[in-house]
């Protein structure tokens, strides 16, 4: 582009660097890289500055339509700004040829392929925008072109804005940048008069004038709808209800600002060349560039690092366990019922939905959820609870596996006996599924849950009170088990662990700071088995790892930290890695694999 202007390569060769080291780019990169594609925007500004004036209708569908049609691939903010550039090329075109219909059908024909394309896609399958949550703060600044930030420049002090919102908008310019425009608007005003004798020509005055408007149309659209300098906001203008409920689609409207930078870049630059020689010009544009790269160099450190730590970085699923591999063979589906409610939810659904579409696609298998922008959620709430319904109703399908997350699992005690589902923790999620020739009782760390035992709903807890599984205690309950899952049957005096994975889980609806978990328990503990660790893990938590070596009947206590447990239901892992069969240590016949022995259990305030 740069070249088509100049026709210097040595120009072109210097100023491309400006906009590699685009700090509206660089500041997507690894962040929300898919925003990063600038060189779309950039694409589009040389269809207009390098427009043929010989050109088709066919060659502008063409270029045009494969333009919006690849951006609409990448996101839907580059689209809205690929369709500014095209607007404003058909309207140049039509003041050129006088020809309305050429103009509506380069309009008409890539407008009905984007959308179609779009429509394939499924952006239109969400009516949630109107209530966008930051629209109207993700909004530019009157400062913003000028405003380091996060680059760390040694030229220029970070200025305020009025929220952390407006940091989506960033868009600097860079020192060095800024430098040449001031140095071209300086040249403008020297030499008014030859610039005066440019702006004669008709054509590349309508040009001129074009790209001013389209630069005034993307400014008021990154800074609307409240006009704010620095910390202050200077006013806020009424938008009209029908307009809003469209433009709240694209609530970071700052990121309109984005097209602002390349077209004054692109002006700036080709002042400099057109008014100077190259002997002049290029140490010219070169010292801004120098300057701009010293500017910009401790974010460009920043970043090459990031790029370091993000390669070395391997993702890492939240499937782990061979008994996904079992229901794979004869499962076609999955329903993940996880449905986030706050931040901490949301981290999780994302964690866990990533794993699963990707357990989906290794095994070319369906999914009903994915993490998406703009979703409706109240529908697929509604969704998923009327397939929790029809579960209920015994009408579970024979080809899907369901799936529940510790976040989620609130939903699983209100499953009633007539469900007919085998249901099995699995790695950190309750798995429930129809009947199917599996073998996942071979896994170690697998959970077996019956949940068409009739006590399968789980009692509230209330925080002190004190959980007897011993049956010969007078205060044992037999809604003690209600409790428990991955354990054996009660006995007389203590209840064990059946796994090396188990869990408590207790629904508390107040929770107080400064919790403590304690109970007794009896390790399983041999002269070829000496020693048994218990690693405490409360709804997916990491608290505190034990290593028992003596034999009998001990106290065990786990500082709870506060914020861990939930009010609801709340998950308490217990693994236990050296869990052995009496069997398979020759003590005698019995195939449980047991670890520790529960005599009671509590949770209870630390300075009660």
């Amino acid at each position: 582009m740069i070249k088509k202007i100049t026709n210097s390569f040595a120009i072109s060769a210097i100023c491309s660097l400006f906009f590699i080291l685009s700090t509206t780019m660089i500041a997507r990169m690894y962040l929300h890289t898919s925003l990063a594609a600038h060189f779309t925007i950039l694409l589009s500004i040389y269809l207009c500055v390098a427009k043929k004036e010989d050109a088709t209708v066919k060659y502008n569908i063409l270029t045009w339509s494969g333009l919006l049609v690849i951006t609409a691939l990448i996101h839907f903010y580059l689209v809205l700004m690929v369709l500014f550039f095209m607007f404003f090329y058909t309207i140049d075109d039509l003041l050129e040829r006088k020809k309305p219909a050429r103009t509506l059908v380069s309009l008409i024909i890539p407008s009905v392929i984007l959308f179609s394309v779009m429509f394939i896609m499924g952006m239109f399958y969400s009516k949630a925008i109107q209530n966008a949550n930051g629209f109207g703060m993700a909004n530019s600044n009157l400062n913003t072109l000028f405003n380091p930030q996060w680059v760390n420049s040694p030229f220029l002090p970070n200025l305020p804005i009025v929220s952390n919102w407006q940091q989506d908008s960033f868009a600097y310019i860079g020192f060095g940048m800024t430098l040449c425009v001031i140095f071209a608007i300086v040249t403008v005003l020297v030499k008014y008069k030859k610039f005066k004798i440019i702006l004669s020509d008709r054509r590349f005055f309508r040009k001129t004038i074009l790209a001013i408007l389209l630069v005034v149309a993307f400014s008021i659209f990154a800074l609307s709808p409240s006009i704010s300098f620095n910390d202050k906001v200077l006013f806020v203008y009424p938008v009209p209800g029908f307009i809003v409920s469209v433009w709240a689609l694209f609530r970071a409207t700052g990121r309109l600002l984005w097209p602002v930078v390349y077209i004054i870049m692109f002006f700036a630059i080709w002042i400099v060349a057109k008014e100077y020689k190259r002997k002049i010009a290029i140490p010219i544009l070169l010292c801004f560039l120098i300057i701009q790269i010293y500017d910009l160099h401790k974010s460009l450190t920043d970043r090459a690092n990031a790029a370091v730590v993000h390669t070395n970085i391997k993702w890492e699923s939240s499937l782990k366990s061979g008994a996904w591999n079992e229901l794979a063979k004869i499962k076609k589906h999955i329903f993940y019922f996880g449905t986030p409610t706050n931040e901490t939810t949301f981290k999780t659904f994302v964690k866990e939905i990533y794993s699963l579409a990707k357990y989906a696609i290794d095994n070319n298998m369906t999914i009903n959820d994915f993490n998406l922008g703009r979703v409706q959620n109240k529908k697929i709430f509604a969704y998923k609870q009327d397939e929790l319904d029809r579960i209920y109703d015994g009408q579970a399908k024979d080809d899907t596996i369901y799936i529940f997350s510790k976040d989620t699992i609130p939903f699983f005690p209100k499953v009633v006996p007539n469900v007919h589902l085998y249901v099995y923790r699995i790695d950190d999620f309750t798995v429930g599924f129809k009947h199917g020739q599996t073998e996942l009782e071979k896994y170690d760390d697998v959970i077996f849950i019956d949940i068409n035992a009739a006590d399968t709903f789980i009692p509230e807890y209330d925080i002190g009170s004190d959980i007897l599984l011993a049956t010969d205690s007078p205060q044992y309950s037999d809604s003690a088990k209600d409790f428990l899952q991955g354990f054996s049957d009660p006995e007389g005096w203590a209840t064990w662990n059946n796994g090396k994975r188990s869990i408590i889980e207790l629904i508390i609806n107040s929770v107080p700071d400064d919790l403590i978990f304690e109970a007794s328990v009896y390790p399983h503990i041999q002269d070829n088995l000496p020693t048994q660790e218990i690693r405490f893990i409360i709804n997916g938590h990491y608290i505190e790892s034990i290593t028992l070596t003596e034999r009998g009947m001990q106290k065990i206590a786990f500082a709870i930290p506060n914020g861990i447990l939930n009010e609801g239901l709340n998950s308490l892992l217990f693994e236990i890695p050296n869990a052995a069969t009496p069997k398979e240590l020759g003590i005698n016949e019995d195939t449980r694999r047991l670890g520790v022995a529960f005599e009671w259990f509590k949770i209870d305030k630390i300075n009660k």
